[in-house]
C-alpha cells in the first residue's frame, strides 16, 4: 500500500463510506452531550469515557509511531474524560475536539517522508482496529439508552 491508498483509507475511516457501517465521525456526531455521560448499566462505560480511551491509546500509537516504542497508557487514566475537559457541560465537545485534533495529527505524519509506509501502514491498523471496537460500543450504547 502506497502513502496515498493508505491516506485515503485514513479519511474513509473517519468520514467516507466505511465497509463495517457509519465512519468514525457520524458515529461520534449522534451523540449529543447528555447523552455521552448515560451510563446504560452501572458497571459499564459511557460514551464520554469511551472516547476518552480512545484519544489516550491514539496519543500512545503516535509516540510510539514516533520512536518511543514503550510509551504506554495507566488503563484507568485513559477512560477519565475529566483529564480534557472537567465542565461536564462542555465535556463532549471538547472531547470531540480533541478527537478531531489527533485525527489531523494523524494524517499529517501520514504525510510525512521520513517514515516508511510499512511503518505508517501499522500505525494506521492500529489506531483504527482499537477504534472500531471501541466506537462500536458508543454505537451500541447509543442503542440502548434511546
Amino acid at each position: 500500500m502506497n502513502d496515498k491508498e493508505l491516506l485515503s483509507r485514513v479519511k474513509t475511516f473517519y468520514n467516507g463510506e466505511a465497509s463495517y457501517g457509519d465512519p468514525a465521525m457520524k458515529i461520534l456526531e449522534g451523540v449529543t452531550p447528555e447523552s455521552a455521560m448515560k451510563r446504560p448499566e452501572k458497571k459499564m462505560h459511557n460514551a464520554a469515557e469511551l472516547l476518552a480511551h480512545i484519544i489516550g491509546w491514539g496519543d500512545v500509537y503516535l509516540k510510539r509511531f514516533q520512536g518511543n516504542r514503550d510509551a504506554m497508557i495507566d488503563q484507568n487514566l485513559s477512560f477519565d474524560w475529566k483529564r480534557i475537559d472537567k465542565d461536564e457541560k462542555n465535556a463532549w465537545q471538547s472531547l470531540l475536539f480533541t478527537y478531531e485534533k489527533n485525527r489531523d495529527q494523524l494524517v499529517s505524519f501520514l504525510g510525512q517522508e521520513n517514515y516508511d509506509v510499512q511503518a505508517k501502514e501499522k500505525l494506521v491498523n492500529d489506531i483504527m482496529e482499537h477504534n472500531i471496537y471501541h466506537l462500536g460500543q458508543v454505537e451500541l450504547i447509543k442503542k440502548i439508552i434511546s
